[in-house]
């Protein structure tokens, strides 16, 4: 970073800044709201299946509030509060867990597929496509696993026994609330879950790429969604809060393919720093002050 830092033409940068129409900036905020809609009833989904039910306003206000939380956390650990809004309304935290689980492995498989997809073809690379395939396809595996052979038994209860009688009975309370749920979800529902989260992610492009034809990032939409997949990827691992950093680096090395100057690129990359402020906004003023089902 310090090193993309130091080529930056602090005048160019702040050109591009100028150049930018404070209008046509507002004019994507709805696109990025439309995607924590979606988000919101993916989740709402989840809970419905499982037998949980809240208002869908009410879904989307946790959902949002989470997304603050998310932001300022490395990996975006902090949208676990979801869990937090549940219990209080009374719901087993087993279940509610379970929630939060699958929505986030459904972003992170279907990321990592839809990556692996743009990249291969953009860069005429199977191998890509492969790995993605092979990390997604464990990935499954293991849910598959939990689903069908979830008893922490034999040497998880050893393991366990150590914990005092009320946490023990807390843990066991737990297990079986996750493990009754996560049978609840077939292989239709999943399908549907896995075809509306690409819908969402192929949504979530579309503002970027408004975006950087206003920056005047000259590639095509194709190259344009698989940095967009692959940046996407990068902030969800824990080694940053928010991506910064890290995406910032990553486009600048790879628009800098295209020749594109290391300003342009860097300020492509400060998008996704507003889209985030915008979410933080969003998720400060539906943060519950009282939780209510």
């Amino acid at each position: 970073m310090c090193l993309v830092l130091y080529r930056v033409d602090w005048a160019i940068l702040a050109k591009l800044a100028k150049q930018m129409d404070p209008v046509y900036l507002l004019s994507v905020l709805p696109l990025f709201l439309l995607i924590v809609v979606l988000k919101s009833i993916r989740w709402n989904y989840l809970l419905k299946t499982q037998g949980i039910k809240i208002p869908a306003g009410n879904a989307f206000r946790y959902y949002a509030a989470s997304l603050f939380w998310g932001i300022i956390t490395p990996g975006r650990i902090g949208e676990a509060t979801k869990i937090l809004y549940l219990t209080k309304l009374g719901f087993g935290a087993g279940r509610a867990t379970l929630s939060v689980i699958l929505d986030r492995l459904l972003d992170l498989i279907l990321l990592l597929l839809l990556t692996g997809i743009a990249v291969s073809v953009v860069f005429h690379k199977l191998i890509w496509l492969f790995i993605s395939l092979a990390v997604s396809g464990l990935i499954g595996l293991v849910l598959f696993e939990m689903r069908s052979k979830m008893r922490f038994s034999g040497d998880w209860s050893r393991f366990f026994s150590f914990l005092p009688e009320r946490f023990l009975k807390a843990f066991y309370e737990f297990r079986d609330q996750f493990r009754k749920d996560i049978w609840k979800f077939s292989f239709s529902k999943v399908t549907l879950l896995a075809v509306f989260s690409a819908v969402i992610w192929l949504a979530y492009t579309f503002p970027f790429l408004l975006l950087g034809r206003r920056i005047g990032i000259e590639a095509s939409p194709l190259f344009f969604i698989t940095g967009i997949f692959s940046a996407a990827v990068i902030g969800m691992l824990p080694i940053s809060i928010g991506g910064i950093g890290t995406r910032d680096v990553f486009f600048v090395f790879y628009f800098g393919q295209l020749g594109t100057p290391v300003e342009n690129s860097l300020m492509f990359s400060f998008m996704f720093i507003y889209m985030h402020l915008f979410a933080m906004v969003l998720g400060l003023s539906a943060q519950p002050g009282k939780v209510e089902s």
